[in-house]
C-alpha cells in the first residue's frame, strides 16, 4: 500500500513522512481495512536526499484538488 497525501501518490519502497501523515489522518480506517502496510524497505544510496528535495518542492506546490 502506498500513501496518497494531498493528492500526491508517494510510491517509494521506504517509510516517508507522507505515510506517517496518512496514518495519522486515516489510521482508524486503515485499521478497519486491515492486512495492508506501508513500504518498510531501506532507501537506496542518495534516495533520501532526492526524496527530501522533491518533498520540499511539492510542499510549496498549491494543490487545489483538481486533476
Amino acid at each position: 500500500m502506498y500513501p496518497i497525501a494531498d493528492g500526491l501518490p508517494v510510491m517509494l519502497g521506504y517509510q516517508t513522512p507522507a505515510a506517517e501523515l496518512v496514518a495519522a489522518r486515516f489510521g482508524s480506517a486503515l485499521d478497519r481495512i486491515g492486512g495492508f502496510t506501508f513500504p518498510a524497505g531501506a532507501p537506496m544510496p542518495g534516495e533520501e536526499f532526492v526524496q527530501r528535495s522533491f518533498s520540499r518542492e511539492w510542499a510549496e506546490y498549491d494543490y487545489d484538488g483538481t486533476m
